[in-house]
């Protein structure tokens, strides 16, 4: 990987090329963007991260279904609101070199701009900015604390209180950050420097200590790994193949839409089984376990309404279905999501009676 000197961008002993390259064509093909428009601006600070200089994300080559973009431990966003704003605002105003680019380590991994990254690709982009630092470890708190840090900028939407509190819980979870007062209080105003997003006018810094303290303490910490819903559908994809039915387990309308266009249009065709994989958008694993079954027997129940319709319409017959009989549609499994129960990365689904 070549990395360009801080100061003018350029690597001396390879400065002829560096310098070709240090130009792309503009999002939505005007334009330019050049990295020397980023030589007199300040590096964001990382903690114990040493800026090196910038470079360029080729954007053909991310995999979006890598488990470094999934941002899990810091965003609280499981919808794609924020990506679709971003990439709104990328389709009228391009890219601005007036802003920080994205944050990736000498590691090639992202530490923020994730979210303008997706966005970016799904407008059909090649090339983006992104500035690189030297990480003295990539730990887990290293990269939850510089995410956290990172996202104060346009056009991305700067952290919020959950992302703080969320990104604690998480390196509390995983042993990185001792559940105590002192030292949750140490990480946010030393590491995080939380003072940068808040004030503690109002108790907002105290709040997110108390509440990182009191989730932190819990005999069991259990997160739930939320995306945007464009992401899992890209994963099941990649890895389960895009015949694959994705459905939310939040609420019974996505299941009677799946019933109504799939199922019914699959029995019409000859084609069933159709196949389907389930996900949860909850915040509480809790809820999410509890519809993940609600939703298991929901089609069941709808089946059986089916034989019900027919028998009360059809005189002399009474049809039920066979316990052991193959159904139209097959639950492949659901997306494992609860940090701490489900291999959180893996490809492998999570059988939904031990979910």
């Amino acid at each position: 990987m070549s990395v360009t000197n801080i100061k003018t961008g350029i690597r001396p002993e390879v400065k002829q090329v560096a310098y070709r390259s240090r130009t792309k064509t503009g999002f939505n093909g005007e334009g330019q963007i050049r990295l020397s428009d980023y030589d007199d601006m300040e590096p964001l600070r990382q903690h114990k991260g040493t800026f090196i200089g910038y470079d360029w994300i080729d954007l053909s080559k991310v995999n979006i279904n890598d488990k470094e973009y999934f941002n899990m431990a810091i965003r609280d966003e499981a919808d794609d609101d924020r990506i679709q704003d971003l990439s709104n605002d990328f389709n009228i105003s391009g890219w601005s070199t007036a802003f920080f680019p994205p944050v990736f380590g000498t590691d090639d991994k992202p530490r923020d701009g994730r979210g303008r990254i997706i966005a970016a690709i799904q407008n059909g982009e090649r090339w983006m900015p992104k500035a690189i630092y030297d990480y003295e470890d990539n730990s887990e708190r290293s990269k939850v604390t510089n995410g956290l840090k990172a996202n104060k900028h346009k056009p991305a939407t700067p952290s919020k209180m959950k992302n703080f509190i969320n990104g604690g819980v998480t390196l509390v979870a995983t042993g990185e950050l001792e559940c105590s007062m002192e030292k949750i209080y140490e990480w946010l105003y030393d590491e995080v420097e939380i003072n940068d997003f808040f004030t503690n006018i109002g108790g907002h810094i105290t709040k997110i200590a108390n509440k990182i303290y009191e989730l932190g303490s819990k005999d069991e910490i259990k997160l739930v790994h939320r995306v945007p819903p464009n992401q899992w559908r890209a994963w099941t994809d990649e890895h389960y193949g895009a015949d694959v039915h994705l459905m939310s387990v939040d609420n019974n309308q996505y299941l009677f839409r799946i019933w109504s266009l799939r199922v019914r249009e699959a029995v019409r065709k000859g084609t069933q089984p159709i196949k389907i994989i389930l996900y949860t958008n909850d915040t509480s694993p809790e809820a999410a376990r509890s519809k993940m079954s609600i939703r298991v027997r929901e089609f069941e129940e709808l089946y059986k309404m089916c034989f019900d319709i027919v028998n009360a319409s059809v005189e002399g017959i009474q049809l039920k279905p066979g316990a052991g009989a193959d159904r139209p549609w097959r639950i492949l499994g659901a997306i494992p999501q609860i940090v701490g129960d489900h291999d959180i990365g893996s490809v492998r689904l999570v059988d939904v009676d031990e979910y």
